[in-house]
């Protein structure tokens, strides 16, 4: 009897610890589920803010972009006002493609100053060309003709970039811009738009050459050549005394191209102070 009263008490105890530990098990389980659910809810609060912030950013980027085909379109309504040319009337007052466009600038016959005509403008460095013309046309960023038609349009740009590296502005002009109406599908048509914005530019024609700009810029913004357009589209509105719009389009050059070449960026930072933009 004495064993069997120590054998049950034994038991008791036994039974007692496990209880124990059972109670200190569940209570700890529950110490670590809790913990658990709180970190789930802070990951989703956390999940929930930057959601809510890349939706707020991606709303202010579409703003901006939309901003900028505004303030672009509003310029090119400007020009073309000044040019005596009625925006309203260009495709049911939408602003007319660019080859289209191309067509309505003119020959270099009837826009050039007489102090221009007949004489052949240099395209050096200096203070009226961002840079030299290429003096290889196969180095100028070469375009695969995969199809008679590109061999045709490289061909024609070929040709019309010799001329001008010759320093047949004249001839150079007439044949870019029958380059940009018969290939108006080219991925040439952005650098021809950015040469011929260069000839218009050295004969002092700054609307037409901001025209000209702003189309290499806008129709063609990943071309070789875009980012050159948008500089020199600020300078082109400032020597038209457009200081305000100048600014404002020398600011959008290191914004949309923070890569392009350093001749580029140092150059628009050195118009913006010329023109005390303040930024």
């Amino acid at each position: 009897m004495p064993f069997r009263s120590a054998f049950v008490g034994l038991t008791i105890l036994a039974l007692s610890a496990v209880s124990a530990i059972d109670g200190a098990t569940a209570q700890s389980n529950g110490a670590v589920s809790s913990e658990v659910y709180l970190r789930i809810d802070r990951l989703e609060a956390e999940n929930r803010r930057l959601t809510g912030e890349v939706e707020r950013l991606s709303h202010l980027v579409t703003k901006l972009e939309q901003d900028q085909r505004n303030r672009f379109e509003d310029m090119e309504f400007r020009l073309l006002e000044l040019e005596g040319i009625d925006p309203t009337g260009m495709q049911g007052g939408a602003i007319a493609p660019a080859a289209a466009r191309a067509a309505t600038v003119g020959t270099p016959e009837t826009n050039a100053p007489d102090s221009a005509a007949g004489g052949d403008i240099a395209l050096a460095p200096g203070t009226q060309t961002l840079g030299e013309v290429p003096a290889d046309a196969s180095g100028a960023g070469d375009v695969t003709a995969s199809t008679p038609a590109d061999f045709e349009a490289e061909t024609a740009y070929q040709s019309a970039l010799s001329l001008l590296q010759r320093g047949d502005s004249d001839g150079a002009d007439r044949e870019f811009r029958a380059f940009v109406l018969d290939h108006p599908d080219s991925s040439r048509g952005g650098e021809a738009r950015f040469w011929m914005g260069e000839i218009s530019y050295a004969r002092s024609e700054y609307q037409q050459a901001a025209r000209l700009y702003l189309d290499s810029q806008q129709n063609y913004p990943e071309d070789r050549k875009a980012a050159d357009a948008l500089f020199k589209l600020g300078m082109s509105l400032a020597r038209m005394g457009q200081a305000k719009e100048a600014c404002l389009t020398l600011r959008e050059v290191p914004l949309q191209y923070p890569t392009a070449s350093p001749a580029v960026l140092r150059g628009a930072e050195i118009e913006s102070r010329r023109l005390n933009c303040g930024f």
